[in-house]
């Protein structure tokens, strides 16, 4: 009869127990298995924010392109009618220096009047900046990048508020939108700050004192950190992009500062929801160290 070569045969007979090597394809099953679940949750959010933007970029841009058009005429006409009431009132009031001011400065203020209604509508307001602080060449609104920065902090919830939609359309699936993004995002953040937090603890849990002050360091430097990388890739200062990042680990979203029309919208994006994780995970390890 044949003898085994390994198992609890093997440790009966006194015999060494013979290690079988798991295959790489294995482990790399194991690993898949036990993190499959938040892996599909991290890419299942993913997918949700960058579909939720492209839709809303469909539903958004053709309507500021519409409104683009119009106050550019309208701009165009206010400017035109204002020459012309110029030159009219130059050749009736050419005599009486006085009187020519004074109706100017009143042409002055109803040009302006006029022009500043305008700002009420914010693709206007775009419209007006592109003009004078870009020359003259249209920044849109609903770009890709901006369109993610907007999708991802709704699910956040921060809520910066740098773009918003005008339409009805846009508005009525940015209700549905949030009302089915914002559970499946607190729940993939949840689980990404739960993974950690054990990795954490499995890590440092011989060392309660070092394990706080780890936490503590990295409460005080990833701040830091996140301002000096937006710092590199946008216009703010270094204490502004500091500050945003603090304001966006408080779930504020003030929306003082605009980030929508730096290229890199959607880096800014992924900062904030890696900023939010680890404001919750840091919480749940006080917590649990408590």
């Amino acid at each position: 009869m044949a003898r085994k070569a390994g198992g609890l045969a093997a440790i009966i007979a006194g015999q060494p127990v013979v290690e079988h090597r798991r295959s790489i394809m294995a482990a790399i099953k194991a690993v898949f298995r036990s993190s499959g679940l938040h892996i599909g949750l991290v890419i299942t959010c993913m997918i949700y924010i960058y579909v939720g933007a492209i839709i809303f970029r469909y539903l958004e841009h053709p309507h500021e392109i519409e409104i683009r058009e119009e106050t550019s005429v309208r701009f165009e006409e206010l400017q035109q009618r204002f020459l012309k009431d110029v030159e009219e009132m130059k050749e009736t009031l050419d005599v009486d220096e006085y009187e020519f001011n004074a109706t100017l400065d009143v042409l002055i203020n109803n040009y302006l009047e006029d022009l500043f209604k305008s700002f009420d509508n914010p693709i206007a307001r775009n419209y007006f900046d592109s003009l004078f602080y870009n020359d003259g060449e249209y920044v849109d609104l609903w770009t890709v990048d901006s369109s993610v920065l907007f999708t991802a902090t709704t699910l956040v919830p921060v809520g910066f508020g740098l773009i918003t939609p005008l339409t009805w359309k846009g508005r009525m699936f940015l209700v549905i939108y949030a009302i089915v993004g914002i559970p499946l995002a607190l729940v993939t953040i949840s689980d990404i700050g739960k993974f950690f937090c054990d990795a954490i603890f499995k890590l440092f849990r011989e060392s309660t004192t070092f394990f706080m002050a780890a936490l503590l360091m990295l409460l005080l430097l990833y701040p830091l950190v996140g301002g000096v990388c937006i710092h590199n890739v946008s216009h703010l200062s270094l204490f502004d992009s500091v500050y945003y990042c603090c304001i966006t680990i408080l779930t504020v979203g003030f929306g003082d500062i605009e980030l929508a029309s730096v290229p890199h919208s959607t880096k800014l994006a992924c900062m904030s929801r890696i900023n939010y994780t680890s404001n919750r995970k840091e919480r749940k390890e006080k917590k649990r160290t408590l």
